[in-house]
């Protein structure tokens, strides 16, 4: 009966810290995906709080995995048993879940230290090149040496040295697996974020004139064509070829130099808030002939694949003086 109550006990105080868990991977996330979607660095992308951001959500959400895995196999216990031996079972498995919470936390503080180490050590790698390269030479070539002119016998206690590191490691791969997801989703995140703010409009007025003006939103270099197709003559279609050269420029961006980082120059980029505009506008009269004419913007960048581009077509019909287009405003976010 006492055992009993102490497994409660246990039960509910589990319950009352998973509960505060729960919240503080909430806030985890929520650090991790603003840090990710609202700022990179121009040299190295990622820099160190970045890595804390992953490091926390990595440690938090392992240690709520424990509590959920610890609860289920509790809850387990208090279900009605046949025999003394399946009872014994459940409860052990409860027990063996409780310590691996504190494994994982003992874990989780180890792998972010260890974390913490590696970046600082590419991070003097990537300022100081030269002076690793030779470091790192001169150590491998210490190691094949020594194993070299190694006996059969110490080579087979390297061998069962490597099989304790893998037995002291395995530990740990939960939390690299962990690590790499967050990564590999921030990074997607970040580069979804930059790719959104993306946006072209085109205003073609109803006037005698038809003007035209095109605005690219942070598009990187883009080139517009516009190809017009005359009805009344389809053997003297235009084409005019609009490159960035030859377009209005505005530019918006948000640096932060207070950030510490061991590379020189690598400023805090913030995406979110910047911004560039290529603007163009031009008279498209002369080149409308009476009747129908298609006009087809297309719009194409150094950053889009090879094969993408933004199409956009709408008809012009003149009758005399008088202009009526089927679309005239058009925005697309690409």
């Amino acid at each position: 009966m006492k055992n009993k109550i102490d497994r409660t006990t246990r039960l509910v105080v589990s319950l009352t810290i998973f509960g505060a868990t729960w919240y503080i991977l909430l806030g985890a996330i929520r650090l991790w995906f603003t840090t990710f979607s609202e700022s990179a660095y121009i040299k190295s992308i990622l820099n160190l709080e970045h890595i804390l951001a992953v490091s926390i959500l990595t440690a938090v959400s392992a240690v709520t995995i424990s509590f959920v895995r610890y609860l289920y196999a509790e809850l387990q216990t208090y279900q009605c048993f046949n025999d003394n031996s399946s009872r014994e079972r459940s409860e052990s498995k409860a027990d063996l879940s409780y310590s691996n919470i504190f494994k994982t936390i003992k874990n989780s503080f180890l792998g972010i230290v260890t974390l913490f180490g590696i970046y600082i050590f590419v991070q003097i790698f990537l300022e100081l090149k030269s002076i690793v390269f030779f470091l790192i030479g001169f150590i491998i070539t210490v190691l094949i040496v020594i194993v070299f002119y190694l006996g059969k016998n110490k080579l087979k206690k390297i061998i069962d040295l490597t099989e304790k590191i893998e037995k002291k490691v395995s530990p740990f791969l939960q939390l690299v697996y962990l690590l790499i997801l967050f990564f590999t989703i921030g990074i997607s995140i970040s580069m979804l974020s930059i790719n959104s703010n993306k946006q072209i409009e085109v205003s073609i007025i109803e006037s005698q004139n038809i003007p035209i003006e095109i605005k690219l939103h942070n598009i990187h270099k883009p080139t517009v064509t516009l190809n017009i197709e005359r009805e009344a003559s389809p053997e003297e279609n235009i084409q005019i070829i609009i490159n960035s050269e030859n377009m209005e420029r505005s530019i918006v961006e948000v640096f932060d130099d207070s950030q510490r980082s061991f590379i020189k120059d690598n400023n805090k980029f913030y995406f979110n808030q910047s911004k560039v505009l290529n603007k163009t506008s031009l008279e498209i009269n002369d080149f409308i002939f009476e009747g129908k004419n298609t006009i087809e913007f297309i719009v194409v960048s150094e950053e889009m694949p090879i094969n993408k581009n933004i199409r956009i077509r709408t008809d012009i019909f003149k009758n005399g003086n008088e202009i009526t287009i089927t679309e005239n405003e058009f925005t697309v976010n690409p």
